[in-house]
């Protein structure tokens, strides 16, 4: 607000200067706008604000002396902010991080533990910081959150020293840490979504002793690189909400399910509900997320339009669950398949699969099919991620394909899709970015409702 008042008695100003036929812009007018730069810089810390300031604003110039650190380092601005437990999830989007301190028992209603897992499954990270080494508020943090997370079986765990965290930039080469940072996480096995730190080390930022203690700056530094994509990519204040315009009308319905495995198989359980809020509002395009299907029993491609298999660990499938997926994709059905964050393992387990279903390994999907140039329009511009550029080189899509009497079966992606689409920033992803995914994964399920809806008819060969 402080801000926004400046900007009301400063730009009313220039615009009367120069509206006036005054000077050419010189460094009053720099002024300017340096000054409204200021006001559109990125947001990357929230810090939470969750009852009385004692309690969770100990270390009030913390986030303000580390931001200033950040700033300075990489010469572009960031900034922070509090927000409260009430404030829209809009807010809370603001910043990738979530911070949170304190020293007492943390405790939140049902309704605020709810939105934390809701700001989490939609990309965003939390990070925790016991006040003067609290082991009160860092055991009751972890027990809250892993009581959040029961029915998804996440735990936390101690960082090893091989963790990502400890060698984003810092870490590694002439910037060796002094003494390892003790860390925990949980992990919803491609990204560590929540971090604790046991350890007091905020006490630092908020004396600014970057000077004497610079390595508890570093690691933070080390984590914004961890948790969130580029100074550019980060969202702004002003960003417009997720879903613009007027809604279309539901003309269509797609029913599709994940298949249940060992492998990870519910990993980023936010996507496909993300997803079809975007097919429905764009597109009129009702997808309809089921259950998850148990392959021990048959699918009926007249309840399933689509089966789902993703994860990011080795699996395999039984004999009877091989035959139940052939039987469901020879009276009809459809498999999309990705790893999840590219992850190798899963990948070489994908094309096991449909070798043993198949009889031959996917074949490159043509350029030309509808799923890359119709739907919502042609892909032209193929944005993936660095690591993905240096596994796949210059290749643009590496989708693999398997037709059965001229129709297109199986279509699978070594790249991921399903933590791009749901807008969940990878650290080491070998996959596409979120704009390319989403318009991959509307472009596929809007082929699909189409094919689901026409009369049978040959696809163009993979």
């Amino acid at each position: 607000n402080g801000g926004r008042s400046s900007a009301n008695m400063v730009v009313p100003r220039y615009r009367t200067r120069v509206g006036a036929g005054g000077n050419p812009p010189g460094p009053y007018d720099a002024m300017i706008l340096m000054f409204l730069s200021y006001g559109r810089a990125p947001v990357l810390f929230n810090k939470l604000d969750y009852g009385p300031q004692d309690k969770w604003n100990y270390y009030f110039r913390d986030l303000h002396h580390l931001c200033r650190y950040i700033t300075r380092f990489t010469e572009r601005i960031y900034k922070w902010q509090i927000v409260s437990l009430d404030a829209t999830m809009h807010d809370w989007r603001d910043a990738p991080i979530l911070f949170i301190s304190g020293r007492d028992k943390f405790a939140l209603s049902a309704e605020h533990m709810a939105k934390l897992q809701r700001y989490c499954d939609l990309g965003g990270m939390i990070v925790a910081h016991a006040d003067l080494r609290s082991r009160e508020f860092a055991e009751s943090f972890k027990q809250a959150m892993v009581k959040l997370y029961e029915q998804r079986g996440y735990e936390f765990r101690t960082f090893a020293p091989d963790h990502p965290v400890y060698s984003t930039h810092f870490g590694r080469g002439d910037s060796l840490w002094r003494q390892q940072i003790p860390m925990q996480g949980m992990s919803d096995g491609v990204r560590d979504f929540i971090l604790l730190l046991p350890a007091d080390i905020a006490g630092a930022w908020h004396q600014n002793r970057a000077t004497t203690e610079e390595d508890l700056f570093r690691i933070m530094f080390n984590v914004r690189m961890y948790a969130a994509p580029t100074w550019a990519e980060l969202p702004g204040r002003l960003r417009p909400p997720e879903l613009t315009g007027t809604p279309k009308e539901v003309t269509r319905t797609l029913r599709l399910a994940r298949i249940k495995h060992r492998g990870g198989w519910n990993v980023i359980p936010s996507a496909w509900p993300v997803m079809a809020r975007r097919l429905g509002h764009y597109h009129g395009l009702e997808v309809k997320v089921l259950p998850e299907v148990d392959l021990s029993k048959p699918v009926d491609p007249a309840e399933v339009d689509m089966l789902h298999l993703t994860g990011f660990a080795k699996f395999e499938l039984s004999a009877a669950e091989r035959a139940n997926l052939k039987d469901y994709l020879a009276k009809g059905g459809f498999l999309w398949a990705d790893a999840a964050a590219g992850r190798p393992a899963f990948v070489q387990c994908v094309q096991d699969l449909v070798q043993q279903l198949a009889g031959r390994p996917g074949r490159r999907l043509v350029t030309i099919h509808p799923i890359l140039t119709a739907g919502a329009g042609p892909i032209s511009k193929v944005w993936r991620t660095r690591w993905a550029k240096q596994r796949f080189g210059g290749s643009k899509f590496p989708l693999r394909a398997i037709e059965q009497n001229g129709r297109l079966t199986i279509l699978y992606s070594p790249l991921d899709v399903t933590a791009a689409m749901a807008g969940h920033y990878v650290w080491g992803s070998v996959g596409y970015r979120t704009r390319t995914a989403r318009q991959l994964a509307t472009n596929l399920l809007l082929w699909r409702a189409a094919a689901k809806s026409a009369k049978p008819a040959k696809d163009d060969k993979p």
